[in-house]
């Protein structure tokens, strides 16, 4: 019995997780130094050949530092670059960014792990990010990910589902740039990324359904976030911050990404910020009593289909607007719409 344990230890993967306890002796087994490298914050693989044959070990290297604070032993850095070729993607790195990630992942970017784990920020190295003076564009996203880290929840409601969710929102906030590289276009002295978000959104969706593995809410949180993640950025830039904007961005997601960015312009986002927030709490109390309904389009003529959603979601968007407040001024308002589209022939 003995003998099978001790080459089990020998089998482990640091010397820290290479430590049994003899009941019948009633004192630790410890072949590997572990007792002595847990006291001094130490990670040390038992052997090399451990990685080589478990490379999913190279993520829990990074895992264990994140959680608990080990320093790597001063050859490990040179096992991690060795073997991250075969390194296969599972629980680990989702318990990293649930963890304290921000230096960890950068670690995991300087060893080129990152790049294995995720091949999408290999173009993002060499691509400066010319809007923030911090370097490449994948400097700006590990930068992203410290900036979630360090952000602090104004509200109650945030604070719980930030609680819940926020390793996603880590994660989208590394890859809310992926598409830019792909996207990158120069129009005379000007740089432009158009449909970066909406390209990265299918990016990040199929990487984190189809080899990430996550759950159809943990996918769909990430991609909403890529998706709308310049949405603020536009709202900041508008001379006025109308409840119609607003309303929009909240009906499209319960999320904001205004976080992404920094510098000059955090005051302004968080003026939207808190904006934006005011009028999501705001249509939290009893919704608004709908006004008209798909049958008085269809005592106006109208055959039921997809214009039905379109003409009913107007009217709700002017409802939260104030512009209109009652059923009179609303059938007014579907009223005309209906007679413009048979006017055109389009109904």
């Amino acid at each position: 019995m003995i003998l099978w344990v001790l080459t089990n230890l020998k089998r482990r993967d640091f010397t820290v997780n290479a430590i049994a306890y003899s009941v019948r002796e009633g004192e630790l087994i410890d072949i590997v130094g572990g007792v002595r490298d847990i006291g001094s914050m130490l990670l040390r693989p038992v052997r090399e050949v451990n990685l080589r044959n478990d490379p999913l070990r190279i993520l829990r290297a990074f895992r264990l530092q994140a959680e608990y604070g080990f320093r790597f032993e001063e050859g490990l850095p040179k096992l991690l670059r060795k073997y991250r070729g075969l390194l296969r993607i599972g629980e680990e790195m989702r318990r990293i960014l649930a963890a304290s990630a921000g230096k960890v992942i950068r670690r995991m970017a300087e060893y080129e792990v990152l790049d294995v784990v995720l091949p999408e920020i290999k173009p993002m190295r060499g691509l400066p990010h010319f809007k923030f003076p911090v370097g490449s564009l994948l400097e700006h996203s590990l930068w992203t990910l410290e900036e979630v880290e360090r952000y602090q929840p104004t509200r109650e409601w945030e604070a719980k589902y930030l609680d819940e969710k926020l390793w996603l929102v880590k994660l989208a906030g590394l890859l809310h740039d992926v598409a830019k590289p792909q996207t990158l276009r120069e129009e005379g002295n000007e740089v432009h990324f158009y449909g970066h978000d909406i390209i990265g959104a299918r990016i990040v969706r199929k990487k984190t359904k189809d080899e990430l593995r996550l759950s159809n809410d943990e996918t769909k949180v990430i991609s909403t976030i890529v998706r709308l993640h310049m949405r603020p950025h536009l709202l900041m830039g508008e001379p006025v911050l109308t409840r119609h904007a607003m309303w929009r961005l909240i009906r499209d997601s319960e999320t904001n990404d205004g976080i992404a960015s920094g510098g000059r312009q955090i005051d302004k986002l968080k003026r939207v910020r808190d904006s934006v927030y005011n009028l999501y709490e705001e249509l939290q109390k009893p919704k608004l009593s709908r006004l008209v309904t798909g049958y008085d389009l269809i005592d106006m003529g109208l055959k039921p289909g997809p214009i039905f959603k379109k003409i009913l979601g107007e009217v709700e968007e002017l409802q939260v607007e104030g512009i209109i407040t009652t059923r009179e001024q609303a059938l007014k308002y579907v009223k005309k719409k209906v007679d413009e589209l048979k006017s055109s022939g389009r109904v």
